[in-house]
């Protein structure tokens, strides 16, 4: 119940803030690099771990993103393909 309520017109919304623990992205051949970071990011910025499965056609994109997020300094296992 740590929760916030919103009226809105003839019905409501209640928003409660909490990390999802795992989270998974599946990336497309087209735009492997960036499907992949704009999967990721929000969910690592948010506390989150991700599963990334790529494109069978594309999977070095993700690999090399795995190891600057490493570099970054993200915490191993975090992001994993």
């Amino acid at each position: 119940s740590n929760g916030t309520y919103h009226d809105i017109d003839n019905s409501f919304a209640y928003v409660k803030r909490e990390p999802i623990p795992i989270t998974v992205g599946i990336g497309a051949w087209n735009y492997p690099l960036m499907n992949a970071i704009a999967k990721s990011a929000p969910a690592l910025s948010f506390g989150n771990a991700m599963i990334f499965k790529p494109s069978e056609l594309t999977p070095n994109s993700a690999l090399i993103l795995a190891d600057i997020y490493e570099e970054a300094g993200v915490p191993p296992g975090l992001f994993q393909v």
